[in-house]
């Protein structure tokens, strides 16, 4: 059985989805033919399954069975719909969708597979040695050596990672679960003007000082905070805030400063530089190889994924914006 992370970009009606990371499982309990179709692997392969949406956080898994067909025992059987219909509960209690699951007996062209779900069927296509009935995506472009306006400021790293470790400022902390509605409201607010603050100086050609970089670095801990930035990032003031990411990328330590790093990157991105933004997500991924969201970016942008639909992924954070009494333009 191979589960894969699917992730969708793009709000309907432009809806764009691309697979992610598989993981390869065993189907069964035992290789021995005289188990085979009676011990279905199905506590191993949940706990696969949960696994790859912990980490990796995809909007759908698909699923892909590949089972042997033996005599009296056509594919598909009871035992893999069984399987099936307990993974797609299974994966609903995390929120995540079960996208399809199909079943075929071979991967050689010309196979037949079929759905598990709706029972559709249809034929594996034939692909060339070198791929190229696969649709062409355009090269992702990346720069040799890493510009010096992203390398570390080893000095102001040192000074925000010893702020970092010992800064103790109520208003950075993120919002407490427990917190009263309004009073997290407020905290939001004062903290997404801070950081909108901060944006407007480096943009202005002002150095910030490592205790306003560290503010910065907390205040990035918090989701609904993010999600305003990220709207930032790719709306029409999105270049404005890049002298802001590049301070961030210098100043934080690993691995503090992949947020930035995938700031930087997504406003690269949707501004067209591409090579800029590989660069940021190597950055990223080099400080934390198995983050879920960074993982995903770079697969969206090595796949050339049209700049407005990261766009409208993002385009939600203006209204959240909004409900903070904040208009991000």
């Amino acid at each position: 059985m191979l589960l894969v992370a699917v992730h969708q970009l793009g709000c309907w009606p432009d809806i764009h989805i691309r697979g992610g990371m598989g993981v390869l499982t065993d189907l069964y309990l035992s290789c021995d033919d005289r188990l085979a179709g009676d011990y279905v692997a199905t506590t191993p392969i949940l706990a696969r399954a949960m696994q790859l949406c912990r980490q990796f956080k995809p909007d759908a898994v698909a699923v892909v069975v590949i089972d042997d067909p033996r005599p009296n025992r056509p594919v598909p059987r009871e035992s893999h719909r069984e399987l099936v219909n307990l993974l797609g509960a299974r994966l609903r209690e995390t929120g995540t969708e079960l996208l399809d699951a199909w079943i075929l007996t071979d991967t050689t062209a010309g196979q037949q597979w079929t759905s598990l779900l709706d029972g559709d069927s249809g034929t594996l296509p034939a692909l060339t040695d070198d791929g190229s009935d696969l649709p062409a995506t355009q090269p992702f472009p990346r720069i040799s050596e890493r510009p010096a306006s992203l390398e570390p400021d080893p000095d102001l790293t040192r000074q925000v990672g010893q702020l970092l470790a010992h800064i103790h400022i109520s208003d950075t902390e993120p919002p407490d679960a427990a917190e009263d509605g309004d009073d997290c409201t407020a905290r939001r607010r004062e903290q997404l003007r801070f950081v909108l603050t901060q944006i407007h100086a480096a943009d202005s050609g002002t150095d910030l000082a490592a205790q306003d970089l560290a503010r910065f670095a907390i205040t990035l801990s918090d989701e609904t905070i993010r999600t305003c930035l990220y709207a930032l990032a790719t709306g029409p003031r999105g270049a404005a805030a890049m002298p802001m990411w590049t301070q961030l990328v210098r100043a934080l330590p690993a691995p503090q400063r992949t947020q930035a790093t995938m700031l930087l990157a997504i406003t690269a991105y949707t501004d067209g530089d591409t090579a800029l933004a590989s660069t940021a997500i190597d950055i990223a991924l080099a400080d934390e190889p198995t983050n879920s969201a960074a993982v995903t970016l770079s697969t969206a942008l090595a796949c050339s994924v049209p700049p407005e639909y990261i766009r409208a992924l993002f385009r939600r954070g203006y209204a959240t914006a909004t409900e903070l009494g904040i208009d991000l333009d």
